[in-house]
């Protein structure tokens, strides 16, 4: 290393210390930074070396040694399943980002320099002690002269500019991991130092958390079961956010919750359903709801705090996400195998079948499982990994769906050891059914038939060309007598016949399910039309059946 690759050395020596401290000598080593340390103190750092615990937790223990830079980076990572191991993702999950208050003082001039007014012109009262302390900002609360109660996010003095620092370190570190650690190239480590940099700079901009809460607030504005606060601009800038303060109790307090009478299951359930809500009708979803950002009301329902991350869908991923969804209820694999490929911004994997296999061995033993026996969350969990490791890159956005979805059934298993995320979920799952309707589900499935099977047709001509080239370069042998010839005639003739019938099926279910709503329904919700072309399709179909039965016979 050349002095002249990293400005700030002394951070640099501090980050060595507490990673020798933590048992990650060997990347020290490796990447030439060991030589920074003196001997004596390596040497001693081997001997303090706790060696009993696991990887994942050695690599959270030292995220949270590091500091608030680092901390902020494992919590990126614990929401991004798409870019490490689920290991490593339920490990960070768990990261604590508690630290000392900052004094009042420096909270005021903070305030003073960025609002530019004395802290009494601008509020009737302020309190000294914070309500929540991060690494990033701290909260107080506080009354403004027309008597509003509100709480007052505030950045930490210089926060910006240590976590500027820290990142420029993370890009020296993240370019000699790529340079000397061959296996950690597919984590690609540079692009992640990346994302983790525009992510900082959005993190320390409050004036993006404030967009997007006006967002949610005008989403929700006509649910009474979701409460979103109120944005207070004229008392906001990129290092100060005021906003309506939610007296409640946070999810996060499990004892407190327990002592009142609230209906917590309520609660679940609402949160589930508002998640729901965001990603399938607006397209804008919470992506950090752990259980401190949602506050229970006294009646029951819930406010939602803090959008600093959020996902977005657009139409192809809400609709993406949907059959994902139904493939894991249907234990359709196949289903689920290739809306992950859809959706995949990298080249097909090397080994389909043993990606089909893997989420298989997922997927289908849930297949005559009871559906409150599923857990969607975990299959989601496992699917995203599988990916993963398939070098399938899977979007920023769905890969923040996925995790979210996690953390949601998380917190309800939190309250009751049985619960489901999906039990709760069902009541919006019904209604995206009765929304896309049974004949919409008929035909999608119907549709997804006929495509595999003019997919395989659409083979035939290619499969002939490379037997007739393979015949020509008498690499077979042919000896077929004459009555084979007829006899393969016969099968193709048969075969031929059947595959006309069912297309024939499916063109009348699927006439049947476009005229449903068409005409006044007579028996089972639907009319006349719609009636009589599924008879002819049953008729058929037996018909069908009948024939198949008969030559096994």
């Amino acid at each position: 290393m050349k002095r002249g690759d990293v400005k700030n050395l002394v951070r640099l020596h501090q980050i060595n210390l507490i990673l020798f401290e933590q048992g990650f000598g060997f990347i020290l080593n490796k990447i030439k930074l060991s030589k920074l340390m003196p001997f004596n103190k390596r040497l001693f750092c081997k001997v303090k070396l706790k060696k009993h615990i696991s990887d994942e937790v050695r690599l959270r223990l030292t995220l949270e040694k590091l500091g608030p830079t680092f901390i902020k980076l494992g919590q990126l990572l614990s929401v991004r399943p798409d870019l490490i191991p689920l290991s490593y993702v339920t490990e960070l999950s768990k990261l604590q980002d508690h630290v000392p208050a900052v004094p009042y003082q420096d909270i005021r001039q903070v305030i003073e320099e960025e609002l530019g007014k004395p802290i009494e012109k601008l509020f009737a009262s302020f309190d000294r002690n914070p309500i929540a302390s991060a690494s990033v900002a701290q909260v107080h609360k506080a009354k403004l002269h027309n008597g509003e109660i509100v709480a007052v996010k505030v950045q930490r003095p210089n926060i910006d500019r240590v976590m500027k620092q820290d990142i420029e370190l993370l890009f020296f570190i993240a370019r000699e991991l790529e340079k000397h650690f061959q296996n950690l190239r597919i984590y690609r480590p540079i692009a992640i130092v990346k994302e983790f940099s525009a992510w900082t700079q959005k993190e320390l901009d409050f004036r993006f958390e404030a967009s997007n809460a006006k967002i949610f607030k005008k989403n929700f504005k006509a649910n009474k079961n979701v409460k979103i606060p109120n944005i207070y601009l004229t008392y906001s800038c990129k290092k100060i956010l005021t906003m309506e303060y939610i007296d409640g109790i946070s999810l996060h307090d499990v004892r407190e919750l327990k002592k009142t009478r609230i209906n917590i299951q309520k609660a679940l359930d609402i949160g589930f359903d508002a998640f729901l809500t965001q990603v399938f009708d607006y397209g804008i979803f919470h992506g950090d709801p752990h259980p401190g950002n949602i506050i229970v009301l006294k009646d029951g329902s819930i406010a939602l705090i803090d959008f600093g991350i959020v996902g977005k869908f657009n139409v192809n991923m809400k609709k993406s996400a949907q059959e994902l969804l139904f493939g894991v209820i249907d234990s359709d694999y196949e289903s689920v195998t290739k809306t992950l490929l859809r959706m995949s911004r990298t080249k097909r994997p090397s080994n389909l079948p043993e990606l089909k296999q893997e989420l298989k061995e997922v997927i289908e033993p849930m297949r005559n499982a009871d559906l409150s026996e599923i857990r969607l969350s975990k299959v989601m969990e496992q699917a995203l990994d599988i990916a993963l490791r398939h070098k399938i890159k899977i979007p920023t956005d769905f890969a923040l769906f996925g995790k979210t979805l996690v953390t949601l059934e998380g917190i309800g298993l939190r309250y009751d050891p049985k619960f489901r995320l999906i039990d709760s979920a069902k009541p919006f799952i019904e209604k995206l059914i009765s929304e896309k309707g049974v004949s919409g589900i008929m035909v999608d499935k119907t549709l997804r038939e006929i495509k595999r099977f003019t997919d395989s047709v659409a083979k035939v001509p290619e499969e002939i060309n490379r037997a007739l080239r393979t015949v020509q370069e008498g690499k077979v042998k042919v000896d077929i007598e004459d009555k084979d010839v007829k006899k393969l005639s016969k099968e193709i003739d048969r075969s031929s016949n059947r595959m006309s019938y069912g297309m024939i099926i499916a063109a009348l279910i699927i006439s049947g399910a476009l005229v449903i709503n068409s005409g006044t329904p007579i028996l089972l919700g639907m009319p006349i039309l719609s009636l009589l072309l599924y008879l002819g399709a049953g008729i058929i179909g037996a018909l069908l059946i009948i024939s198949i039965l008969r030559e096994v016979k």
